[in-house]
């Protein structure tokens, strides 16, 4: 699942194994009902063992965060708003896409718990925040960033529910069909929605 850097192969598998089980119970119980005992029962693991990779529970779900805040500032370090718009079906296709299959039963396993996965949520804010960044810069008015702000935050909220839907085994198609889906939705945004996005900016909308 999760690859520690910098720890042995064997360090690797038995961490795990932890945050599968931990997973596995997490989707049925709340984090204040799961004990370490189970924990231990179900990664078949002794209590030292589970101590030498975590102090308590509560520091599982914060490495399961970290992981996914990591593929969160791959995927947005570089990102260029004018070519995601350009494309939106490659950037899903061949970034998302991507990220998601690396690790695609710990993203099933995040679906399915009671709360949505943090990376999909994570991703949805801040690449609405970056969008009205870029476009604020561009823009000298104020309203314009709370217009454009409102529909980005609209669409990437559609996002990430098809996402959740597709990990969740909801929608019965492939991965590729779920971006190409959200790729055409995204230019029809765009295309009805062209008064409010690009100004001839960041979206470059063609007249």
């Amino acid at each position: 699942m999760i690859t520690i850097e910098n720890r042995n192969k064997n360090y690797s598998e038995v961490d795990n194994r932890i945050i599968d089980a931990f997973l596995d119970i997490f989707i049925k119980q709340r984090i204040t009902e799961i004990t370490i005992s189970e924990i231990c029962r179900k990664a078949n693991i002794n209590h030292t063992t589970f101590y030498r990779h975590y102090k308590g529970i509560w520091q599982i779900p914060e490495t399961i965060h970290n992981y996914f805040y990591k593929r969160l500032e791959e995927i947005l370090t570089h990102f260029d708003g004018e070519v995601f718009f350009s494309d939106p079906k490659k950037f899903f296709k061949e970034v998302i896409n991507i990220k998601i299959m690396e690790n695609l039963e710990l993203y099933k396993k995040m679906a399915k718990v009671r709360t949505a996965p943090d990376f999909l949520i994570s991703f949805s804010r801040d690449l609405a925040n970056k969008l009205v960044e870029k476009e604020s810069k561009r823009s000298p008015f104020a309203s314009i960033e709370e217009e454009v702000y409102a529909s980005i935050n609209f669409c990437t909220a559609g996002i990430c529910f098809l996402y959740v839907s597709w990990l969740r085994e909801e929608l019965k198609c492939s991965l590729d069909d779920v971006s190409e889906e959200i790729a055409n939705y995204i230019n029809a945004k765009i295309y009805y929605d062209k008064t409010i996005l690009g100004r001839g900016k960041l979206f470059k909308i063609n007249q």
